[in-house]
């Protein structure tokens, strides 16, 4: 039985590019079953559409895995057409948040067989052997298939309750040097580090799985999972395996959340100390996490001893109203007391938010950057992006603001361009007056960021607003618009962490 992976690049036009961590941890799965496969690795490469189907045509397969972010899903389902064009009788399996989140539309619209939704580590395993044994598709947890035309989805299969217990990813099986020369990019504020950049060598760590809180806008692969996550000694030991074998000296944490409780971070930090590895680093923590009231400080500090380089922790709105109706668990207040926290603490603080609620307005957007300016926060900032499976998305649908699911699977992409607008305003109005107050706040802050740059990509935005232009003066002539539209085009798709 041959197998070939698949690597699709999220951010083609990015100049970061950074290993599919989910990815490594089925492509090792695989490989300690005893299963022989081959990779293609578009994202590492940055293979053209012609350079990638000519690779599918000259690949040897019966199965093909692709795992990725439902926000690509018209590049993906292009991607399994020519899949099908070279491999007719090849078995096509979609994982990650695109397998997970839309399983119904892929096996109805694609050319995708079967869907693996959840984790992937021994789901995809049990497939793999039942398509090699022959074994009915019915009898392997945890995927949806179609079966004599009809939509299967077989029962849930547990997660994996301890996972301490995973083996370390298997990075050879990229071509990991050309992750490891563009890694010292992933990094945020390098200057603050005690090594030139040139010396950076970051690398992925995935230290826990899920996330323990139901914010209404937010979609991951372990939706409605526990949350788990691993002891200080397993991350200890996988920070000394990378040290050794590729000499690193940053991590990513590449996760939902890292941090969730103030005690199990100390020991954590108190952990790194011990071992004095001089690897710095980045992570995710709740919002509330390490305020003043409950020792936060004191923890900042050891957090710092121990090399955090920064956190990453979502304000998303300013108003409390808007925070309610997201169902977030942490307040304004709560907010501002941690980021001043880590400030005293000497920790970077890296933040998002959300424009585009129902309920926005100008009074709320400037809640919203008055929270920052207190926090001496600049966000990365992003317009609703209605994802798929999420009751933001539900309640969209409702309202009418999605009509055809496919047809807005296919526009998805970056969430600093709007897709849908659910706000009073226009789409002009809204990101013009979103950008007027990030020009005052990088302003007050003095961060240094370019004007031309605070919004990450206007692309959709920018395609949008000369259509209607266009639109408009074909109009003035009797003439229907359309010059420049087209149903290929989907845009630069990824979906940020909020």
């Amino acid at each position: 039985m041959r197998i070939l992976f698949i690597n699709p690049s999220v951010r083609p036009d990015s100049k970061l590019i950074m290993p599919n961590v989910g990815l490594a941890y089925v492509m090792t799965a695989a490989q300690r079953a005893g299963f022989d496969f081959d990779l293609i690795d578009i994202d590492a490469h940055r293979y053209s559409d012609e350079e990638v189907g000519e690779l599918i045509r000259k690949a040897k397969c019966d199965i093909v895995a692709v795992g990725t972010l439902v926000s690509v899903y018209g590049r993906m389902k292009q991607l399994f057409e020519t899949i099908r064009l070279h491999h007719p009788k090849a078995t096509i399996v979609v994982g990650n948040t695109l397998g997970t989140a839309i399983p119904k539309i892929l096996l109805s619209r694609t050319k995708a067989d079967v869907c693996v939704i959840g984790e992937g580590d021994v789901t995809f395993i049990d497939l793999l052997n039942a398509l090699e044994e022959g074994r009915l598709l019915r009898t392997v947890p945890g995927i949806a298939f179609r079966e004599n035309g009809e939509y299967v989805q077989t029962p849930q299969r547990p997660v994996i309750e301890n996972i301490d217990t995973i083996p370390f990813p298997n990075y050879d099986l990229f071509e990991i040097d050309i992750y490891l020369k563009n890694s010292p990019h992933w990094v945020a504020n390098p200057d603050a580090l005690p090594m030139a950049f040139d010396e950076i060598v970051a690398f992925p760590v995935n230290s826990a799985r899920g996330c323990p809180f139901r914010c209404n806008f937010c979609y991951h692969a372990f939706q409605e999972r526990k949350y788990r996550f691993r002891s200080p000694e397993s991350i200890v030991a996988e920070f000394k395996h990378w040290k050794t074998k590729y000499n690193i000296n940053f991590v990513n944490f590449w996760d939902e959340l890292t941090f969730h409780n103030i005690r199990t971070t100390e020991k954590f930090a108190d952990a790194i100390i011990r071992e004095d590895m001089g690897i710095s680093y980045v992570a995710t923590c709740r919002s509330e996490l390490l305020v003043r009231r409950q020792g936060g400080l004191e923890v900042a500090k050891k957090l710092k001893q121990s090399k955090c380089h920064g956190l990453g922790y979502a304000l998303e709105s300013g108003n409390p109203e808007i925070l309610a109706f997201m169902n977030k668990a942490n307040t304004v207040k709560e907010f501002i007391d941690q980021c001043q926290v880590l400030h005293d603490a000497g920790v970077d603080v890296y933040t998002s938010i959300i424009i585009g609620y129902p309920q926005e307005s100008t009074e709320t957007i400037d809640d919203t950057f008055r929270v920052c300016t207190e926090a001496q926060v600049y966000p990365s900032v992003g317009f609703l992006q209605l994802m798929p499976a999420t009751p933001m998305y539900q309640l969209a649908i409702e309202g009418g603001f999605i009509k055809d699911e496919e047809e807005y699977l296919m526009r998805m992409g970056d969430r600093q361009d709007i897709r849908i607008n659910m706000t009073k305003y226009d789409d002009e109005f809204l990101m013009e007056y979103t950008t007027k107050k990030l020009v005052e706040l990088n302003r007050k802050l003095k961060t240094g960021v370019s004007e031309d740059s605070l919004i990450k990509t206007k692309r959709y935005y920018a395609v949008q607003k000369a259509q209607k232009q266009a639109d408009n003066f074909m109009e003035g002539f009797g003439v229907a618009g359309g010059v420049l539209r087209s149903s290929n085009w989907t845009g630069n798709a990824n979906t940020n962490k909020c």
